[in-house]
């Protein structure tokens, strides 16, 4: 469920390269969902991604061309990290290292790589670095 992907997207412990896999994760998760989910919630999802740790490339060419971005509340969400940076807020923290085995269980884990498709396994394997349960 989306509540599961959500707690995995909150974590500081995700396994990724960079910020960007976070948000191209999500992207395609959000295509796969077989009911897909309003505005609001999509929002909710995009929430926790770390918008100021994405390169300028990165988001006047990836985030600024996903559907879910086209509205102004939505661009709004990411400015919004934008501004509390700027304005003296602390900047967002690097992701990385292993999730509590309390965060998200094994089976939410291969729930969402089920979701993500076969494709996307070995991905999301590498963000979600979790202990065998």
């Amino acid at each position: 469920p989306a509540s599961s992907m959500l707690v995995l997207l909150q974590s500081d412990h995700l396994n990724v390269n960079s910020e960007e896999e976070v948000f191209v994760t999500l992207a395609t998760w959000l295509k796969g969902q077989a009911e897909p989910l309003g505005e609001e919630e999509q929002l909710q999802m995009f929430g926790p991604v770390r918008f100021t740790l994405l390169s300028q490339d990165f988001v006047d060419l990836t985030v600024t061309a996903e559907p879910a971005f086209s509205t102004l509340r939505a661009r709004n969400l990411w400015l919004t990290q934008f501004k509390d940076v700027f304005f003296g807020s602390p900047k967002a923290k690097q992701r990385g290292g292993k999730i509590e085995s309390n965060s998200i269980s094994a089976e939410d884990h291969h729930q969402i790589i089920s979701w993500l498709g076969m494709g996307a396994t070995t991905k999301l394997e590498r963000l979600h670095c979790a202990s065998n349960d």
